[in-house]
This record gives C-alpha cells, sequence and structure tokens, in this order.
C-alpha cells in the first residue's frame, strides 16, 4: 500500500514542478530600457506577428547601463515572474561602450537640502524643448544638434569658454585648452538665466580622466554666501565608475575663494547600481527664495561630452534690465545689448516708476516684482525720462 502513496507523491511533485514555467530563452530587439528603474521594452517577431514584452530585469542579470534601444540580445525570460535573470548582446556588460553614459541628477530645496544621485544614462533622443507645469515650475530639456545651440549659452552671468557642438556626436564638448594668462585648462559656460530654489538638474556625461563640474552659485553674490562644487569624475568613460565630491565654499572681498570642508568626501562609485547622497549646503534651515546660477565646465587633459541637459524648476523670468537705486530713485543702470530691454527701446538712466500697476518704492522691491513677473506673458513697465513717461510692453523671457 505504501509503495502505491509513495508513487502518488512522486506523479504530485512532478506534475506541480511541471506546472510552473520554466525560465525560457529568447531574442529580440530592445525597444526602450531605463537602467535606473531596471525594467526593458523587448519586441519579438513571432508567427502572429510582433509582440513587445515590458519586463523588470534583475540585478545578477547584468548592466542596463550597456544595452540600448535598437540593440538585439538574447535572454532568459521567467514568464511567471516576468522578469528577465540573464542577458547577452547589445554593447556586452563586458565590453562596455566607448560612450557609455552617466546621469547626474542634482536637486536643491528651498532650505539647502541637496541630493546627488549618479546613474547609467540609456540614450535620449529629442528636441530641445521647454514645457510648463501645472504647478508653474517649467522643465528645459536641451539636446544639442547645432552649432547654433551653444548659442543658448550666452549668458551675462559667464563667458563661453573653450565649448562647442559637435553635431556628428549631437553633443555640447568641453575641450580644455589654456585660456590666456592662466596655467589652467578650464572649459566652462553658464546657464543663461536664474533659478529659484527649489530646482532640479540633470546632465548626460560622457568623460574620460578629467573633472567635470558645475558650481550652484546664489545670484547676487554676496561676502559669505555658499556655493555648492560638485565634481564627477571617471577614468574609464563612465564604462564601470566614477569619482565624486561636493565642496562648499565663500568669496572673500577680493573674490579669492576660501573652501570649506567637504559636503560629500571624494568617493570612488560603481554604476552597476544607482549611487545616491544627501547633504545640505551651510545655510539657515529656513524657507527661502534665493535665486541662483548654474556654471558647468570641466578642468583637465581631455574633453567632457554633455548630450542632454534638463532643468526643472522655476525660472526668473528676464528682461535685460539691471536696476540700481540712488537718493531713493530707482533707475536702469545697465540695458543688455540685444536684450527684450534694448529692443523694447529702454535705455541706461530710465527712473522705474512702475511695474505693472504697482510702483516699487525700493529697489529690492524692484527686482522682487521683476523677478514674480509670468513668463512668456505681456507686462507694461512705465519709466520716467526727464520729463516724460513713457510705457513699454516687454514678454519676460528665461535667459536674455
Amino acid at each position: 500500500m505504501w509503495h502505491r502513496s509513495l508513487f502518488a507523491l512522486f506523479l504530485f511533485c512532478a506534475f506541480a514542478s511541471y506546472g510552473h514555467a520554466e525560465v525560457i530563452d529568447l531574442e529580440g530587439r530592445v525597444k526602450a530600457v531605463d537602467a535606473e528603474s531596471r525594467t526593458i521594452s523587448i519586441e519579438r517577431k513571432t508567427p502572429k506577428g510582433t509582440k513587445t514584452l515590458e519586463l523588470e530585469v534583475t540585478k545578477k542579470a547584468g548592466d542596463l547601463g550597456s544595452v540600448k534601444a535598437g540593440d538585439k540580445i538574447s535572454f532568459s525570460y521567467d514568464p511567471d515572474l516576468e522578469v528577465v535573470t540573464k542577458f547577452s548582446g547589445g554593447k556586452g556588460s563586458d565590453t562596455a561602450s566607448q560612450n557609455a553614459k552617466c546621469r547626474v541628477v542634482f536637486s536643491i530645496s528651498d532650505t539647502g537640502d541637496c541630493k546627488l544621485r549618479l546613474v547609467r544614462a540609456s540614450e535620449e533622443k529629442g528636441e530641445t524643448r521647454r514645457e510648463r507645469q501645472k504647478n508653474g515650475t517649467w522643465v528645459f530639456t536641451h539636446f544639442f544638434k547645432e552649432t547654433a545651440d551653444a548659442e543658448f549659452f550666452e549668458s551675462p552671468f559667464g563667458p563661453v569658454l573653450n565649448v562647442t557642438v559637435d553635431p556628428s556626436k549631437k553633443s555640447l564638448v568641453f575641450t580644455p585648452a589654456s585660456p590666456p594668462g592662466s596655467a589652467n585648462k578650464a572649459s566652462a559656460v553658464t546657464y543663461p538665466g536664474k533659478l529659484r530654489v527649489p530646482f532640479v538638474v540633470e546632465a548626460d556625461l560622457e568623460a574620460s580622466g578629467n573633472d567635470f563640474e558645475f558650481q550652484i552659485n546664489p545670484m547676487p553674490t554676496k561676502l559669505s554666501q555658499r556655493q555648492a562644487m560638485v565634481s564627477i569624475k571617471s577614468g574609464d568613460a563612465f564604462k564601470h565608475e566614477a569619482t565624486v565630491r561636493v565642496s562648499s565654499m565663500t568669496r572673500d572681498a577680493q573674490g579669492k575663494p576660501a573652501f570649506d570642508p567637504h559636503l560629500i568626501e571624494e568617493e570612488k562609485i560603481s554604476l552597476k547600481d544607482p549611487w545616491e547622497k544627501s547633504f545640505r549646503l551651510p545655510v539657515p534651515n529656513v524657507r527661502n527664495r534665493d535665486a541662483y546660477t548654474l556654471r558647468l565646465g570641466s578642468l583637465g587633459d581631455s574633453a567632457v561630452v554633455l548630450s542632454r541637459l534638463r532643468v526643472s524648476g522655476t525660472p526668473l523670468p528676464s528682461i535685460g534690465l539691471s536696476l540700481a537705486e540712488k537718493d531713493g530713485v530707482i533707475y536702469a543702470d545697465k540695458v543688455l545689448p540685444k536684450s527684450l530691454a534694448d529692443k523694447a527701446g529702454f535705455q541706461v538712466g530710465d527712473v522705474i516708476a512702475a511695474i505693472g500697476e504697482t510702483e516699487p518704492k525700493s529697489r529690492d522691491e524692484a527686482l522682487d516684482l521683476m523677478g514674480d513677473l509670468p513668463l512668456d506673458e505681456s507686462v507694461q513697465i512705465t519709466v520716467k525720462r526727464g520729463d516724460n513717461k513713457k510705457v513699454f510692453k516687454v514678454t519676460p523671457s528665461f535667459g536674455k
């Protein structure tokens, strides 16, 4: 009798194992990949037509940074769990692309709390665009296809130094060179507008043995105000690893920088998995409306390639007008050439009588009013020029 019971148990186990789907080996073409969330979309041709699988990828399966849209791969697939347990093909995780990308994500809150995140970046294509969000913030996404795309970075806050667009790479290229009177090899651009906290910056980088840095500078810069300096470097072109460091600095009355202890000590990290750290600028932990400029640059002997830049937050609108105050009178002390103010007819010395319907009582109030103007919406600014009043209509933009 026990022989029959044992045989029945054997049959039950056999059928139970057979009922659970085994891992299947398949081939397909990558439609989309997200290395951060470890998800992949794969198209397969079947007798019934093309089928798309939306799957998660286990960490043991391999480095998703080695795969991009359009690659043909072989993969092991668990249909019950809908996960990829192994894959090969694409660029190959052991022979990562010479154009491997690292996405650097920096965010700052309105109280000075910051996060820095590094992940593999998949190839992303698109058009330069700006989009207004429902909460009033804006998202600016920049791709670099033509030489003219570098003109966006011509900024009143800093010159373009040894930076060009390479149409063949569809990227902004920071090429080190020695500027006149300097022994340092450097290249840099400044984002052409000011951003009010909170904001987020994303940069997709390619590099080889070079420091890529970006500075977050409060505007207007005053003595003892904190500037954050984020440094990213990779000796293997971001195939496997990167070195990260975050510093804070102030400037003295002569403009000489004074560095504080590092906010993130230099750390070598693996890019096989996303890396993230939090820190805060040494500023009062209170909500503020500070505006910052973003300076991007590189130091070293080899070029850095930036294939995509995404900035999201609240930009301060600009018409290209600088204000000063003397004896209680607020006036234009600078009109940027070719700016909206210049085209509208503003002149140096024009007294600001009203911004919209409000008559500012101080330069600070006038700057606040200018900073709160709606982007891409027409506004009236009234000025006094001698004994005459003039009303200018301008539509504030972000940048120039």
